[in-house]
């Protein structure tokens, strides 16, 4: 394959708002209170519409809290507020169906909707062995619901949930992704059901690119327009955060790849908004035009100059990290052989800035390196405040990667290469991982910082 050619998805409707074609890239968030507060959530996403958000998305773990959708919903509406909600869904079809018949979207997980909660049993025993048709009949289900409401469904693959299934067959890889993905959109196409958006993320920003140049080249093969929702899962906080993101959501942008972005920080949801934006509108003549900056082809890496320097405005030091990690990540992976200075127009270089890109696209690691995954609903412990304690405890240990993760749906898969983990287990308990194996169950959070030091004191000094 040579360069790829423009990917023009087809538009849809999502309330009164068009997705996909040459609309605007629309930007999301997620809320993090508790679905069940139906006043608290509608605040937030009003809240998150207010900062310039289009589209948000709530969690809904279990029956009742895909019910309570709707009170949300009428609450937001009551108040004069007509903003397209998606519900979140992890393991239960039940819940998928209930929200399919509230919500403007559903956003589902192959990995984890079916498989887990119906044939891993049967995946065990039989290994490759597996009945698709049995997939078939719950996602035809599903369709005949999504189609009498209108619904649009996201077909959402998670490096880190990816189902055993998947990974027997293709490893825990961007073709394992593409693989969970694709099943799903065929099964939906059969149906005739195309109310389809697909997302491919995951921490590690190569991996992320990689799944979706894949699956826009597959779609494009088979001969499927889809909209594509970006972001960089677990991408953290701060200005790690920031540049992991743009990292990863920058170069599909400029390949013109990209009808949606959410930018993943454990933070106040709304601090995600305004660098969304800033993505957004720094690629918007791409969007516009449909002339990729920066084509992908299959033949490798491309020489360029042994030094690249990249100028920017540096009175916005934010912006400037932003648009130079998402810059400098496109060349990262289209070029070999280089070194790269940034500057600011004032003549001020930035060194610490492209090592941070460069640990962020996983070129040269030089510190600690977090993945933390964006505060939810399902999150039932103040993450915000535990990464700070974890960065404040733990810096400077170079060639060591540690996770904290709200939950168990994305939180121990993508971990997998971490070294250590630290994964939310229910309300006031906190699991910790060593090198991807449970080593403490249930901790009380009070006592799971300590821990986690603890653990890393009397592991590390055996690391080679």
């Amino acid at each position: 394959m040579t360069d790829l050619d423009p990917y023009i998805s087809r538009v849809l409707q999502i309330g009164k708002l068009s997705l996909g074609g040459t609309e605007p890239v629309r930007i999301q968030s997620m809320t993090n209170t508790n679905t069940m507060d139906a006043d608290a959530t509608a605040r937030q996403v009003i809240e998150l519409y207010e900062a310039g958000c289009e589209i948000v998305r709530i969690t809904a773990r279990n029956v009742r809290e895909a019910g309570n959708l709707g009170v949300i919903r009428a609450s937001l509406e009551n108040k004069g507020f007509d903003i397209p909600l998606v519900a979140d869904i992890h393991f239960n079809p039940r819940v998928a169906e209930e929200a399919a018949c509230i919500v403007h979207k559903i956003r589902i997980n192959p990995g984890n909707y079916l498989d887990r909660q119906f044939f891993l049993a049967k995946e065990r025993e039989h290994q490759h062995d597996f009945a698709p048709g049995d997939i078939r009949e719950g996602i035809t289900r599903l369709t005949d619901i999504c189609r009498e409401h209108g619904t649009i469904i996201r077909v959402g693959v998670n490096h880190g949930s990816l189902s055993e299934r998947i990974m027997f067959q293709h490893g825990n890889t961007a073709k394992g992704m593409v693989a969970s993905a694709m099943e799903f959109l065929e099964i939906c196409r059969d149906n005739n059901f195309h109310n389809l958006v697909v997302s491919m993320k995951s921490s590690y920003v190569p991996t992320m690119v990689r799944a979706n140049l894949d699956i826009v080249t597959e779609m494009k093969l088979k001969g499927m327009d889809y909209p594509v929702h970006l972001g960089v899962t677990e991408a953290g906080e701060g200005e790690d955060g920031r540049i992991r993101s743009a990292a990863g959501i920058g170069p599909l942008l400029a390949m013109g790849i990209g009808d949606t972005i959410r930018v993943s920080l454990t933070e106040d949801p709304v601090a995600e908004i305004p660098v969304a934006q800033k993505l957004r509108d720094h690629y918007a003549d791409i969007r516009r035009l449909k002339k990729p900056s920066m084509p992908w082809t299959s033949e490798g890496k491309v020489r360029v100059p042994d030094l690249i320097k990249l100028t920017y405005p540096d009175h916005d030091y934010e912006e400037m990290a932003i648009i130079a990690a998402a810059e400098m990540s496109s060349l990262i992976l289209k070029a070999q052989g280089n070194n790269y200075h940034i500057s600011g127009d004032s003549g001020r270089l930035y060194p610490k800035l492209v090592l941070n890109i460069l640990q962020a696209t996983g070129v040269l690691i030089t510190d600690t390196e977090y993945i933390s995954c964006p505060t939810c609903g399902r999150t039932t412990f103040d993450i915000q405040t535990v990464l700070k304690e974890v960065k404040q405890h733990t810096r400077g240990l170079k060639n060591v990667k540690i996770a904290v993760m709200g939950c168990i749906v994305n939180g121990p898969g993508e971990m997998a290469d971490a070294d250590y983990g630290y994964v939310g287990a229910g309300k006031g308990k906190v699991t910790l991982y060593y090198e991807g194996k449970v080593i403490i169950k249930d901790i009380p959070e009070k006592d799971a910082l300590k821990e986690l030091l603890d653990l890393i004191d009397k592991t590390l000094p055996d690391r080679s």
